[in-house]
């Protein structure tokens, strides 16, 4: 939901005598005279993000020209705050990236025309659908309100439907690891303004996935669990647990000179391999790097594997949960690895979950 610049919701409402009073809310910018800003929004790295500031048309023109010239001609990369002993260091390394909303004062007044002006960084009012992420930039707006806007950006970002009865379970769960508030960030926001970073990583499609499979998410309000909250905790962690699996047979395959021979598609295990892996009895990367190169272990379909390979047909290998004890392919102490026909997916399962 992009945000509506109105460069007339500053501390000075249009008023000089508002300006005059309120001045000392407001900082000054130190290498410019007579410019005032009442707020500030900078990237992690320092850099301006959003901008708002007022003077006399020709301080603020004075102002942006500067930014727009090369270094070896006077022109500046940074400027710097000061309001009392408080200061702050703004960058602005591509000033050409940056937008303008321009408002003017009223006229009748000592000073002259006094101009009100935003700059901003597309992202600071435009969601990055791709990399699904936003800011959100908070004036004059209540708590309630804001969670409101938050929410319906967080739908828009996600690649699946989010139904308004998940909000709070999914916000309760997840909000800390989706919303960053702009006060706990490298670059605190400056004067009147704040705000949050929003940022639905790739991982969040599979949690709600997992967490409309586990029963957390339901379609009927009515019929949702009580302990939804703690489910979708249990959907993050497992989903967490399967991608550092997935990375460490990623990191494994690199030390095996051995290439693939089919894909696996989608890695997942049933709950009796989750408490092994918990339990630290079972590292399953090691059997999916053994199956996806073609050691089916002490499975006895070893013969039609090979066959599938080439003709598209399901594999199935079966591995020692202990390789100091027994292991007849199936019963206790073993493990089977299931790669469907279609390549879709492959799934860790013991035999008695079959």
């Amino acid at each position: 939901m992009p945000v509506v610049l109105d460069p007339t919701r500053s501390i000075a409402t249009g008023f000089l005598l508002e300006i005059i009073m309120q001045m000392n809310h407001l900082y000054a910018v130190r290498e410019f005279g007579d410019v005032f800003v009442d707020a500030a929004v900078r990237d992690e790295l320092g850099e301006l993000v959003f901008l708002s500031l007022y003077g006399r048309d020709t301080v603020i023109l004075q102002f942006l020209a500067t930014f727009s010239l090369p270094t070896g001609q006077g022109g500046r990369r940074d400027f710097t705050l000061v309001r009392g002993v408080e200061q702050h260091c703004i960058g602005m390394a591509a000033p050409e990236k940056l937008q303008k909303l321009t408002g003017r004062l009223p006229r009748n007044n000592l000073f002259g025309n006094l101009t009100h002006t935003w700059l901003y960084r597309e992202d600071a009012i435009k969601p990055d659908r791709v990399n699904r992420r936003a800011l959100l930039l908070r004036f004059d707006e209540t708590e309630a309100a804001f969670a409101d806007r938050t929410w319906l950006l967080l739908r828009e970002l996600c690649p699946v439907p989010l139904l308004d009865h998940w909000r709070q379970p999914l916000m309760t769960a997840l909000g800390a690891e989706l919303i960053m508030p702009l006060a706990t960030g490298e670059a605190p926001p400056i004067g009147s303004v704040d705000g949050a970073r929003l940022r639905v990583p790739e991982s969040f499609e599979q949690i709600v996935s997992m967490a409309v499979a586990m029963g957390a998410l339901t379609l009927d309000e009515a019929v949702m669990p009580a302990d939804s909250n703690h489910r979708i905790e249990q959907a993050a962690q497992a989903v967490a647990q399967a991608a550092h699996a997935i990375g460490r047979i990623q990191a494994d395959a690199r030390h095996d000179p051995r290439q693939p021979l089919f894909e696996l598609g989608d890695i997942v295990w049933t709950q009796g391999v989750q408490a092994l892996l918990e339990s630290g009895d079972v590292i399953p990367m090691s059997f999916i790097c053994r199956h996806e190169r073609g050691d089916w272990g002490v499975s006895s379909d070893g013969y039609l594997n090979d066959r599938a390979i080439n003709d598209g047909s399901r594999i199935f290998s079966a591995y020692p949960i202990d390789p100091a004890q027994p292991c007849k392919g199936f019963g206790e102490n073993t493990i089977w690895v299931i790669t469907e026909a279609d390549r879709s997916v492959t799934t860790l399962l013991l035999p008695d979950e079959y």
